[in-house]
């Protein structure tokens, strides 16, 4: 199936699904091309899937030309899931920066995955919000490719930030993950995929939630403040393991692949593990080549990061060229 034009008003998603029953609709989709996608709506809206129920498989999407004015392409709240195979996303554009795939589901356990995307592809992304945004449940992404997200930053002209929701700048300085506070709630499993030209203050922050990124590669990147952010202002807690992680050719200011900023001197943190890891030709304008940390004697930073069996192959700083 093939669409030329799709408009909408009023937070009109391509598939909508709200108000079930019982556990809501089973939507299944396979092979649908899709362009030009106008959407004018004063409240947030996904482009693609909104819903708050049920679950969706969808096999062979190519969508292109998304335009809109809060729009981001998935949102699910309540119990909705969402597992998206084999399918490209390209050239969205919208007036306020927003999350683009919104995950704010009841997940009750960390193994409750409500994304999922496989032999997915998403680039040429011209709004500044958060690439994913959850609060509770699973996120699991594989054999994926993300390409030229939130260039705005490369160039200082991203698009300006709602008044009403400036409160909310997570949800903008992040460019690939805001993850909650949800202590337990929340998990990340990341396997064989590719992150290039992505640009934001951050590229990670999860202050809590288990985190599992296997044979990654993030290159070509520029996050000001760290791929890594992590902060006690916040309560922290989990298990972040990268293994066999390729982080090449990025920028930052402070520490290019971890930044932690102690604000309190002391707090829970979480439990932070390379292994195989190659770090290579990354630099900082300022600090940390490789990791920066602020932390106070009380804080024990070197207890918790833990690197074994990673190769550091000309990393730079203005001051230190592995860590502080």
């Amino acid at each position: 199936m093939s669409v030329d034009r799709f408009y909408s008003r009023d937070e009109g998603a391509l598939i909508k699904s709200y108000n079930p029953r019982t556990r809501g609709a089973r939507i299944f989709i396979n092979t649908f091309n899709i362009k030009n996608i106008v959407q004018e709506s004063e409240q947030y809206t996904a482009s693609i899937i909104s819903s708050n129920s049920g679950s969706a498989i969808i096999n062979g999407l190519y969508a292109s030309n998304i335009q809109g004015i809060k729009s981001g392409l998935i949102f699910l709240e309540g119990i909705a899931s969402v597992n998206m195979m084999n399918s490209t996303i390209s050239n969205l554009k919208t007036v306020f920066a927003e999350p683009i795939l919104n995950i704010r589901t009841n997940g009750t356990t960390a193994a409750t995955t409500s994304l999922k995307l496989k032999n997915f592809i998403l680039r040429d992304v011209y709004e500044n919000g958060v690439l994913i945004f959850t609060n509770a449940g699973g996120i699991e992404i594989v054999d994926s490719e993300f390409h030229n997200i939130h260039e705005c930053n490369k160039y200082n002209k991203c698009n300006p930030i709602d008044p009403e929701l400036k409160m909310y700048s997570f949800l903008f300085e992040n460019a690939i993950i805001y993850g909650s506070e949800n202590v337990y709630l929340s998990s990340f499993n990341f396997t064989n995929n590719i992150f290039s030209d992505i640009y934001g203050m951050v590229g990670m922050e999860i202050p809590a939630g288990d985190v599992a990124m296997i044979n990654n590669t993030i290159t070509n990147s520029y996050f000001k403040n760290g791929f890594l952010y992590y902060t006690n202002y916040k309560f922290l807690h989990g298990t972040h393991n990268y293994s066999r992680l390729k982080f090449i050719n990025n920028r930052s200011e402070k520490g290019t692949f971890i930044n932690f900023n102690d604000v309190y001197g002391k707090g829970v943190t979480p439990t932070i593990t390379c292994i195989q890891c190659s770090f290579v030709n990354n630099t900082a304008e300022k600090f940390g080549g490789i990791i920066y940390a602020n932390a106070r004697d009380e804080q024990y930073i070197d207890t918790i990061i833990n690197f074994k069996n990673c190769e550091f192959i000309d990393n730079n700083a203005m001051l230190g060229k592995y860590n502080r």
